[in-house]
């Protein structure tokens, strides 16, 4: 294309992948038009392709082009939501050009006390504001939006019938189909209260937001005050939630390469009060995952809630892979950095660990935070020295990329966490129950794996696993459970 000069041709060489924003500025540094991707490199490359399909609208101003922006998210939602953000905010001409001839969708959320959830279209918007707390949007692709927040409604349930509807079913004293599929929290036959209600609305607003992160630690958090207050029905539909959010963030973008760090090991601990305590250890090759080379670790010489002892515990057990093994094709190779969950104190558990084997690789700590807002880094000087001269001397970079592997690490030990804790609540609640010995807890337990299995079996599968009678019984006390 004549249009496609040296710069240009430079920046789309250098276009991260994986999800995110893309924008197109012209020489005065408007924008000129906003989009979403789910790999942006391929998909700001094929505006440039000979033959490509392009919308006239965005074919008008392709010979404006001066400068390619992008944004990369933590995952295609993420994505969505925020280029609805960005072209309410900017207004980009080939945007609005192509919303002439039709209205686009906005999602709502009402004033109610227990607010409703829904789609509108922007010229409806002006009846109904009256009636609005908050508006996202608006949303280019209809399809595409309506699919994220099905995706969204795994992790926080919400209402989105009418207010007609909601008193119809209030009256009926039965809840709609999304109540009984657990969709909808059915606030309007009282199964949940206004302030917990609030509270899904609350972290909705930060998933619509891009707060995934925060809304995960959040989840977390709560499930752990559930858990050790024995409600284990709350527990494990939080950690279902969780499960959900896990999903969403599992889609990673690529940090621009930088420098020539080959192996990069990220490790995070996940315990309950020392229950069901996990070590992750979580590979990059220069920024990218190498989810391959995973790895998780069942804490085994530490019974107390001791995150250092933990720690120190799992990366003994890592370097013994590189030294003990070290004659055999299964060694692992020595890493080029550690990226450490924690502060001052774990950068020290960390740094005697290393220098008792013998390695001087270096070691950088990244400290949560409120809310993991914070991102501290604690390093020693002569480390931080080998990162300037072999990686990189952008410390900002380092930051955001300590950032990625940490959290990465977090998730991945998280989910081995919620497994191992699942089968916990299980074994928790078979406990109480009479007449079930320790021979019906170990076919129980084998067949079903965890509170939820249980609860999907019909009476059927049950006696013919365990006989009528005890089936009876399960069935019963998995009734007060509802």
């Amino acid at each position: 294309m004549p249009f496609l000069n040296d710069s240009l041709k430079q920046q789309l060489k250098n276009l991260p992948e994986g999800p995110g924003v893309y924008q197109f500025l012209d020489k005065k540094g408007e924008v000129l038009y906003v989009g979403k991707a789910s790999n942006l490199k391929e998909r700001v490359m094929s505006y440039f392709r000979e033959g490509s399909e392009v919308r006239p609208q965005v074919l008008a101003i392709l010979p404006q082009i001066s400068e390619i922006k992008t944004l990369p998210t933590n995952s295609e939602i993420e994505a969505i939501f925020l280029e609805a953000s960005l072209i309410k905010k900017l207004k980009p001409k080939a945007n609005i050009a192509q919303r002439d001839d039709k209205s686009f969708l906005m999602l709502a959320i009402s004033k109610d006390n227990f607010p409703r959830v829904f789609f509108l279209r922007e010229r409806e918007l002006a009846k109904k504001i009256s009636e609005i707390q908050e508006v996202f949007g608006p949303f280019p692709s209809g399809g595409v939006v309506r699919k994220a927040l099905r995706m969204v409604r795994k992790v926080v349930s919400f209402r989105d019938c009418s207010q007609n509807k909601f008193q119809f079913y209030q009256k009926k004293g039965r809840p709609c189909l999304y109540g009984f599929l657990k969709v909808c929290p059915a606030p309007c036959v009282g199964r949940i209260s206004e302030k917990d209600y609030q509270q899904k609305i609350h972290l909705l607003k930060k998933i619509l937001t891009g707060q995934n992160l925060e809304v995960l630690l959040e989840l977390e958090e709560r499930m752990k005050e559930s858990a050790q207050k024995q409600d284990f029905e709350t527990a494990a539909t939080l950690r279902n939630s969780l499960q959900a959010l896990s999903e969403l963030l599992k889609t990673t973008f690529l940090f621009e390469e930088q420098g020539s760090l080959k192996r990069i090991e990220g490790f995070d601990i996940s315990n309950i009060s020392g229950s069901q305590a996990v070590g992750s250890m979580v590979v990059f090759c220069g920024s990218n995952p190498q989810s391959d080379f995973y790895r998780r670790f069942k804490i085994q010489s530490v019974s107390k809630a001791d995150d250092l002892k933990m720690l120190k515990e799992v990366l003994e057990r890592r370097l013994s892979e590189t030294v003990e093994k070290s004659s055999k094709e299964s060694a692992w190779p020595v890493p080029d950095l550690w990226i450490i969950d924690g502060g001052k104190n774990q950068l020290k558990v960390a740094t005697s660990v290393r220098d008792s084997f013998g390695f001087d690789f270096p070691i950088v700590a990244i400290a949560k935070g409120p809310k993991r807002k914070k991102a501290d880094l604690y390093y020693s000087q002569e480390d931080i020295e080998k990162i300037k001269k072999t990686f990189t001397t952008d410390l900002a970079f380092l930051e955001q990329l300590a950032r990625r592997v940490r959290d990465e690490a977090h998730r991945f030990a998280l989910s081995y966490h919620l497994k191992l804790r699942s089968k916990q609540l299980l074994t928790s609640w078979l406990a109480d129950i009479k007449g079930i010995g320790p021979k019906t807890y170990q076919k129980l337990m084998l067949h079903f794996g965890s509170l939820e299995g249980l609860k999907k079996a019909n009476i059927e599968s049950l006696s013919n696993l365990v006989g009528r009678k005890k089936a009876k019984i399960i069935k019963e006390s998995l009734k007060s459970l509802q």
